[in-house]
């Protein structure tokens, strides 16, 4: 199984969201929390894992994976149901 996945930092200026792609979902948080990922490693305490989609193939979640980085439309509807799913839990 592979997953996509979102971590969200509620207290970076911009609140970043970090978009990646693994097979090991439980691996991949942990080095993300322990710095090891580069584009993470600036502020790795405070990433949070809040949104997973899992796929049967490899190719299947690298499509979802760039869908999500390269159109604008796509990671901004996902950052509206974050962030609003976030503010509901509150």
């Amino acid at each position: 199984m592979w997953s996509v996945y979102t971590l969200y930092n509620p207290l970076a200026n911009d609140k970043k969201f970090y978009i990646g792609l693994t097979n090991n979902i439980a691996r991949r948080i942990n080095k993300h929390h322990t710095g090891k990922v580069y584009f993470t490693h600036w502020d790795y305490k405070n990433w949070k894992l809040v949104y997973v989609e899992t796929y049967l193939s490899r190719d299947d979640a690298a499509r979802r994976e760039q869908s999500l980085k390269n159109h604008g439309q796509a990671i901004r509807q996902l950052k509206v149901r974050i962030i609003e799913s976030i503010n509901l839990a509150k």
